[in-house]
């Protein structure tokens, strides 16, 4: 068993090495390849704010529609 898996079991950080950074790497790679995959197209990520530059469409993906009362923090 990984030391990770270890740590995770017994509340730990013990032997978990990876950083914030790294998740967040991690996890937005995989929801942009998701994407790509959906749309059946490439797509050129902006690294400086993560944005899509070169698909509307994927761009309208990284937002959704909240559930009232609460409100996505970049509509107007």
């Amino acid at each position: 068993m990984s030391a990770s898996i270890s740590g995770i079991r017994q509340k730990s950080n013990k032997g978990i090495t990876n950083t914030l950074e790294d998740a967040f790497k991690t996890t937005s790679s995989m929801i942009y390849a998701d994407m790509s995959y959906r749309l059946k197209s490439g797509l050129n990520i902006d690294i400086s704010n993560m944005d899509i530059t070169n698909h509307e469409e994927g761009r309208k993906m990284l937002k959704r529609e909240y559930r009232a009362p609460y409100r996505h923090p970049y509509a107007g």
